[in-house]
């Protein structure tokens, strides 16, 4: 018979021990006597693979040689002496450390590292200590439904593997991570902590989870560690490329993206040639030739590379520009993203009014220029218009133009030089943002009726009612 070589190595440092070993019912020792303990008799009892500590269904190798069930499966012969395995139960090992284990209140391990020395089987005392030194790989939820991760990858790397651990309902689980950047995917899976919990999970990109689309079921931590079940999920659908990486994307895609028109980034009815060349809708209605070739105008839809733009956009979270410059980089289509934007960087040209009517804007001239042009953004009513004003000295008029940023707002604006404004006498219609540039509805005001002045500036008083 296979003599056991961890049992008898663990008796042997037994007998050298000068203590007397209290009842198994008795007081937990102190932490000083129980970190002698783990130096004497818990270092003989990890695997001599994966250097875990053996709980249950420990097999040995034909020379007496213990290993943890998860690595003796994997192995044919023992990874110490070479002998072959012979898949038996070491059943005295196993009832000596579920006996040292109630003694000196240990539970195996942290459930993220081995090194880590925890001292309590209590989940309470589990949790503690994750939060104190696992911060970054807990997270707690109060609720089954809806839970949100966020993990960091770095662009260099080509796969990437991730272990965290959800507290959810007073339940502990591991969430096995791992990217594969060959097929562009991400694969999933659960394992739940306690042997009686068995159930599935969904994963999804979106907070209204898609149920079954992307599944799987729990796995438990005596299954077999290869074999997990596990879902996959596409890394185009879920992943959120950092700022740094959304310039770079910026410098090498999104160049070959723009229009050779007007040079703004081609989203939406681009038009081509006959030659295949793309252009923008707002350019291809103002020409009968292509730009670059000179062949005609098709007005056909590229309908492949809208799509390819779409998904782009979601993948940067990139609003074409910044409403106001073009050199600004804006990484999110959240109006509330875009109005922060322009409180912070362009406060002097960003008006914010709470009410349709009577809305006040001074601008400020300078007298040596015989004209001037100003745009700004006007955010009403949780809308954005862009305000164009147009000063021509030559023959003392104001025009002036707005243009509605959401395609659904359609109608009139009033513009006057005194707060009770007379409507219809300085009106037009609000032009949109894919209408033509150069034939924006304005109307047209005199000079001298909103304009007081001194020596160096002029300061130009306007009135809007915007009607919609």
């Amino acid at each position: 018979m296979a003599q056991g070589v961890v049992l008898d190595d663990l008796l042997c440092r037994c007998s050298k021990v000068d203590c007397d070993i209290a009842p198994i019912n008795s007081q937990i020792i102190s932490a000083s006597n129980i970190r002698i303990i783990k130096m004497l008799y818990l270092k003989s009892l990890e695997c001599p693979i994966c250097f875990e500590l053996m709980t249950k269904d420990i097999s040995q190798c034909s020379a007496g040689h213990s290993f943890c069930r998860r690595c003796s499966v994997l192995i044919s012969q023992c990874s110490i002496c070479k002998n072959p395995m012979l898949y038996v139960r070491n059943y005295t090992l196993e009832n000596v450390i579920k006996e040292l284990a109630n003694f000196t209140k240990i539970r195996q391990q942290c459930l993220l590292s081995t090194t880590c020395e925890i001292y309590n089987d209590d989940p309470a005392f589990m949790l503690n200590h994750l939060t104190d030194q696992h911060q970054d790989d807990l997270f707690k939820f109060n609720s089954k439904s809806g839970l949100k991760f966020t993990l960091k990858l770095n662009q260099k790397e080509r796969h990437a593997f991730f272990i965290k651990i959800i507290h959810c309902v007073d339940l502990f689980f591991k969430f096995y991570v791992k990217v594969n950047d060959d097929n562009k995917m991400i694969y999933c899976g659960i394992v739940a902590m306690e042997r009686k919990c068995n159930g599935t999970f969904d994963v999804d990109s979106e907070p209204r989870i898609r149920t079954k689309k992307y599944s799987a079921k729990f796995a438990h931590i005596e299954d077999e560690p290869f074999n997990f079940p596990f879902t996959v999920i596409p890394k185009l659908v879920c992943c959120k490329i950092s700022a740094s990486n959304i310039r770079i994307i910026k410098m090498l895609y999104l160049k070959s993206l723009e229009c050779p028109i007007c040079f703004e980034l081609m989203t939406k009815d681009i038009s081509q040639c006959s030659a295949g060349h793309s252009i923008c809708r707002r350019c291809s209605v103002l020409i009968s030739q292509c730009s670059i070739c000179r062949k005609p105008m098709l007005y056909m839809r590229n309908y492949t590379l809208e799509n390819i733009i779409k998904d782009l956009a979601n993948l940067t979270k990139i609003r074409q520009q910044c409403l106001l410059s073009t050199t600004c980089e804006i990484y999110s289509d959240d109006p509330a993203f875009m109005l922060n934007h322009l409180t912070d960087q362009h406060r002097d040209d960003l008006f914010k009014f709470n009410s349709k009517s009577g809305l006040k804007l001074t601008l400020k001239l300078n007298q040596k220029e015989r004209h001037a042009f100003f745009l700004k953004m006007i955010y009403c009513v949780d809308l954005f218009f862009k305000f164009y004003v147009k000063v021509n000295d030559d023959n003392k008029m104001i025009y002036c133009g707005i243009v509605a940023m959401e395609r659904k707002c359609n109608g009139t604006f009033d513009v006057d030089s005194e707060p009770r404004i007379r409507t219809k006498k300085y009106s037009a219609k609000f032009a949109h943002i894919e209408d033509d540039p150069f034939n924006f509805p304005f109307t047209v005001i005199p000079k001298l009726v909103c304009c007081k002045s001194n020596h160096q500036f002029a300061c130009l008083q306007l009135y809007l009612n915007l009607n919609f």
